[in-house]
């Protein structure tokens, strides 16, 4: 199995749906910040990488950046605004969305149970903020099946430095060698090289395609429900 003994998986797009979750999160965003401006607001969503399909173009602002950078942008385009009342603003409409509208990806509390039973410890690195990964950890997997939560502000930096994997593997006590990192984003897989990951795993669920991936990862899946047959395939 390569010595992999654990497992870091990003959230969006790879442990819930991207669109589904963030598409109408960023909408009332939106809204707070520019009120009833339709035109500007989809100005500003459309330069931030959302698709008129709904979906996220891949390593785009919104796809993958943090609450800072996000808030940084949003504020160019509103007068009176500063990044900081910005991301004051911002922050608590973007976490409350992130856990109301985070719909699986599959039967995460299943998954987790089953990755557990084969000997791995699993975590969450997320450019979302730690608390609302904690909430949305909690309510679709259960409090005590992850090992690790960090986020953007958890003090180990954003991705794709390398912080969030190294932190990971000091908690559990495996080299960093030994961790998987899995994402549906090219930062994600960049975090794990860095970091000097074991394996980096794409998965097809979120805003990246294969072609988008496959310069990064080591395996390309369609999504995590893929991971024990992979990994125990390894073994």
């Amino acid at each position: 199995m390569l010595g992999i003994e654990a497992i870091l998986f990003d959230k969006d797009g790879t442990l819930v749906d991207f669109k589904a979750t963030w598409g109408p999160t960023y909408q009332t965003a939106a809204v707070a910040m520019f009120g009833g401006d339709r035109t500007l607001i989809e100005r500003v969503l459309k330069a931030g990488g959302l698709e008129d399909d709904g979906r996220f173009k891949p390593n785009s602002l919104l796809a993958a950046s943090s609450y800072r950078e996000i808030a940084e942008d949003w504020a160019s385009h509103a007068p009176g605004h500063t990044a900081e009342t910005a991301l004051v603003l911002l922050t608590p409409l973007f976490e409350a969305g992130a856990v109301a509208n985070a719909k699986p990806i599959v039967d995460l509390a299943t998954l987790f149970k089953d990755l557990r039973q084969m000997g791995f410890r699993l975590g969450i690195a997320t450019n979302d903020t730690e608390g609302s990964a904690k909430r949305t950890a909690a309510r679709l997997i259960g409090a005590d099946a992850v090992d690790f939560v960090a986020g953007c502000d958890s003090g180990h930096g954003g991705k794709p430095e390398p912080g969030m994997l190294l932190a990971f593997a000091d908690a559990v006590s495996v080299p960093a060698g030994a961790v998987a990192m899995v994402g549906d984003n090219v930062h994600d897989l960049e975090m794990g090289r860095r970091g000097g990951a074991g394996l980096r795993i794409g998965v097809l669920s979120g805003s990246s395609g294969k072609p988008d991936l496959d310069p990064h990862a080591d395996h390309v899946i369609g999504d995590i429900g893929e991971l024990p047959a992979l990994l125990g395939a390894k073994r």
